[in-house]
């Protein structure tokens, strides 16, 4: 029904709202009553947290925990997120066309590097793991800068 409201607002020349743009703000009004009524916590305490991982993940999360101080600026420990669980973020599974999307706040190439350090070009499925195995982290679900409506809510 959100959507529908949409549908009918104008901008200011008097042209209806494309359907793109009301679902983008249909999800930022999605996000922001979800965020409404969760509680924020920083990256600083994402980083903190122990999640439980295999002895191989561990080492590619602290290549990417190394990534993570190079790159994000000062304060970032303070930015405040909300700790989505990934089936509430994008549903039991993962719409391919979403996936594809997506893209971190760190430089594509030093994530792949954390997975495989003396790799010098992955392939197209590859990659794809590397994002399903990213999305598992809530500390890299926080870090997701596009699809737009993805980032919104977080």
């Amino acid at each position: 029904m959100q959507t529908a409201l949409f549908y009918v607002i104008k901008n200011e020349k008097g042209n209806l709202l494309g359907k793109e743009t009301a679902i983008l703000l249909d999800a930022l009004l999605i996000g922001l009553n979800m965020a409404m009524a969760t509680n924020f916590v920083t990256l600083g305490e994402l980083w903190s947290s122990h999640v439980e991982m295999e002895e191989e993940d561990e080492a590619i999360f602290s290549r990417i925990k190394v990534l993570i101080e190079n790159h994000l600026p000062d304060g970032w420990r303070d930015w405040k997120v909300i700790d989505w669980k990934k089936e509430d973020l994008f549903g039991k599974k993962i719409d391919h066309k979403v996936l594809n999307k997506i893209r971190f706040a760190l430089p594509t190439l030093e994530l792949v590097k954390a997975f495989y350090p003396e790799a010098t070009s992955v392939g197209e499925k590859t990659y794809r793991n590397i994002k399903l195995r990213l999305l598992n982290w809530n500390l890299c679900r926080a870090l997701i800068m596009s699809p737009r409506q993805v980032a919104c809510q977080l």
